[in-house]
């Protein structure tokens, strides 16, 4: 765990997850980035080493490939524990934000890709913290009364983008697009303080000084 309470995947997810003792039912979401940056490899910190890699789907050494392993691998820990019923689901965000699984016990949808999730005034790829957050309390207030519910929330990362609302009372999203935005940070706050869990978890993709 880092000084600034989050968990970066040399640890990866599973040692964050595994690291607390909880009760016997959990529901388990993940909300996984999608921005453009998850394709640049893991050590990519604005030096010399690689930016963008063409294969970042199947790349091991990519923020995407690095994330999604990240998570089965927690999945797969989760599973294996012994009296322990689990459920999971999985969000996806960028620009806006998406459901890729719904509470299940069984085969888990993954993103596919970087850059899903555009705007009507904004191209999909941005990092809209406030945006995954809101999808993922969709999926919370569906999960099971009983559960012990756990929010993993993985990004390369500051937080550029956010919700707002123009002058004719029309939602859109604002923002910077580039470089930590103060507005969206503050929006994402507001979101995840109106939303009902027992443990939240932040993990960082890459650099650490890039989240």
């Amino acid at each position: 765990k880092n000084k600034d309470g989050t968990y970066n995947l040399t640890l990866n997810v599973s040692g964050a997850v595994g690291s607390e003792s909880y009760a016997n039912k959990l529901d388990v979401l993940f909300v996984m980035d999608t921005s453009n940056s998850m394709k640049w490899a893991m050590t990519y910190s604005g030096d010399s080493s690689k930016k963008y890699l063409s294969d970042y789907r199947t790349n091991s050494e990519s923020r995407f490939y690095n994330q999604q392993k990240a998570v089965e691998d927690a999945i797969a820990k989760l599973k294996n524990k012994k009296n322990v019923d689990a459920q999971f689901a999985v969000v996806a965000f960028d620009t806006q934000a998406g459901i890729k699984t719904n509470w299940t016990k069984d085969s888990i949808t993954y993103p596919t890709s970087v850059g899903n999730y555009e705007s009507n005034n904004w191209k999909a790829g941005g990092t809209n913290y406030q945006a995954g957050l809101r999808k993922a309390d969709e999926l919370l207030k569906k999960g099971r009364t009983d559960a012990t519910k756990i929010v993993v929330f993985l990004s390369d990362g500051d937080p550029t983008l956010y919700y707002g609302t123009n002058i004719y009372g029309q939602e859109r999203v604002y923002g910077s697009g580039s470089g930590y935005d103060k507005d969206a940070m503050t929006n994402a706050q507001a979101q995840l303080g109106t939303m009902s869990m027992n443990y939240f978890y932040t993990v960082g993709v890459g650099p650490q000084k890039s989240y």
